[in-house]
């Protein structure tokens, strides 16, 4: 056995002891509760229940619209979608309010609420049907049948005008709300505006007006390093000749594209000057003269372009720069914007849904049952009841057993003691059977004598009894009479070079050894011990 599952066994053991030890409380309040169960459940209001059910489908019609084809091939049910709406608005006062002021009345419960007789009613489809099944509940037996019936009188004439006047009131609820939320996107979108141009940030706006700052700014640091890149290739080209292709390949959108023809022009001239004349000649010389200084002029406008650019493109980049409290309110006021979008694009699509529910509404209603009342009451089981109160008061029970042992401190086992003490066990007597007492002294006496010479002090803590003391005194003196003597008093104690204190389990208190420990601070080095008895 590991040590958690053996200290989980102790502890367990000790909650048992606990409730052994305070069974008459523990008893006593479980039959409390146990009473308490039995009245309750002998006195428990009955609760009876009453129920029928309709069919939600319309069986007479025929007509498949685009719409219902579609919802099919992405394996949506349009039918299931009406049928839940349908339920809703058999839940709503619009419907049930007339039965609602009836059960009032009958009852005469003026402080009755709708919320409180919806709860008597349970109102739902049966799974896999559009079966709607229809249960109610109340304490009055003769008063569920009336009830139900008007139920399903309202459910019945709730179709042509009453139903289509429900929908129309919901529409015009969505028409008022989409007005409202179209003025709040108006000043919303105002806002945006507004705060982009106050802080300058439409350059960074994409079509959906969110900014792209941070792909602005990245876009202009990988330009500014291709642009250096550049300029670096051009400066660690030593041949002229290079510098001229990789200008010409690469820079031909920015360099004087006059230059470049220029440049193809004189080397055309030297090449035919060369045919002509010697490599020396001074017409040649003058050529090539002007080449390597069309070439300077060439590189060094490159150059001077590459700089410009980078230059144009660093302070682009400083542009870009907002504070952080600048795009994050941004950001909160086009949220905003987009959710009063998003609802506004909701509530009409609401709209539609019943606008489309009006159009295609017919009187889906057809009893299966007619209400009925159960002939046995639904509240809940008695021994349940029962049970539960009487669970209930053992729980008290154990509650007040345990803080009663935590108010009086009393320390009921080994461990306890030990541990709140910290004081070496000498012996433990508490376990040993009265045959094998004399026994377990003398070996606690020699192991004592080993060390000790000079008399030892015996002081009692906690609330044992005289005669305790006596037969513990009287057993230790068969053994030794000369070397131990009990004292009480403080200034005789400390007279002895030795104490050991005698503890008891199921006596000794907490506060008891917290004043021992308090007395006998400065005398630490003296105490040999404890003896549990």
């Amino acid at each position: 056995m590991s040590d958690s599952n053996f200290e989980d066994e102790i502890e367990l053991k000790d909650i048992a002891l606990s409730l052994v030890r305070n069974k008459i409380i523990v008893i006593s309040l479980s039959l409390i509760g146990l009473s308490f169960g039995i009245y309750n459940a002998l006195n428990k209001v009955k609760v009876y229940r009453g129920e029928f059910s309709i069919v939600l489908n319309s069986s007479n019609s025929n007509i498949s619209t685009s719409s219902e084809r579609f919802n099919s091939i992405l394996n949506r049910n349009p039918r299931n979608s009406q049928i839940l709406t349908e339920v809703e608005i058999l839940k709503s006062p619009s419907v049930l309010l007339n039965i609602f002021e009836f059960v009032k009345n009958k009852k005469e419960l003026q402080e009755l609420d709708f919320k409180s007789f919806s709860e008597s009613l349970n109102i739902n489809l049966i799974k896999g049907t559009s079966i709607l099944n229809i249960k109610y509940d109340d304490t009055e037996k003769d008063l569920i049948i009336p009830v139900l019936e008007k139920i399903s009188k309202a459910y019945q004439s709730y179709s042509g005008k009453g139903r289509s006047r429900s929908i129309d009131l919901t529409s015009d609820f969505y028409k008022k709300q989409i007005a409202i939320y179209k003025g709040k996107i108006q000043k919303s979108e105002n806002r945006v505006d507004s705060f982009a141009i106050d802080k300058d940030l439409n350059i960074f706006m994409n079509e959906n007006k969110e900014l792209n700052y941070e792909k602005l700014r990245v876009e202009s640091e990988n330009k500014i390093s291709l642009l250096k890149e550049k300029l670096k290739k051009i400066e660690n080209l030593d041949d002229n000749q290079d510098r001229i292709f990789y200008i010409t390949s690469t820079l031909k959108d920015i360099i004087d594209k006059s230059l470049i023809d220029k440049l193809n022009d004189l080397d055309q001239r030297i090449i035919s000057l060369k045919l002509i004349y010697k490599p020396d000649d001074k017409a040649i010389k003058n050529s090539e003269l002007e080449r390597s200084l069309l070439i300077k002029l060439l590189i060094e406008q490159s150059k001077g372009f590459l700089d410009a650019q980078i230059y144009n493109e660093s302070i682009r980049m400083q542009a870009l720069l907002r504070p952080k409290e600048v795009i994050e309110k941004y950001n909160n006021l086009l949220n905003e914007a987009n959710r009063d979008k998003s609802t506004l694009s909701s509530l009409e699509n609401d709209l539609r849904k019943f606008s489309l529910e009006k159009a295609i509404s017919q009187d889906p209603w057809e009893l299966t049952t007619k209400p009925t009342l159960l002939p046995y009451p639904v509240s809940r089981n008695r021994r349940k009841i029962v049970l539960v109160q009487a669970f209930l008061g053992f729980l008290i029970g154990c509650s007040i057993s345990f803080l009663k042992e935590k108010i009086t401190g009393i320390l009921y086992t080994k461990k306890e003691i030990k541990n709140y003490s910290k004081w070496k066990i000498l012996s433990d007597l508490s376990t040993i059977n009265k045959e094998y007492f004399s026994s377990s002294l003398q070996l606690l006496n020699n192991n004592l004598l080993l060390e000790n010479k000079n008399k030892i002090c015996i002081k009692v803590v906690g609330n044992l009894s005289r005669f305790e003391i006596d037969n513990f005194m009287k057993e230790l003196n068969q053994v030794n009479d000369k070397t131990y003597q009990i004292e009480e008093n403080i200034k005789d104690i400390i007279q002895y070079e030795k104490i050991i204190f005698l503890t008891s389990i199921g006596t000794t208190r907490k506060i008891d050894i917290d004043l021992i420990n308090k007395n006998f601070q400065m005398f630490e080095k003296r105490i040999l011990g404890q003896i549990l008895i």
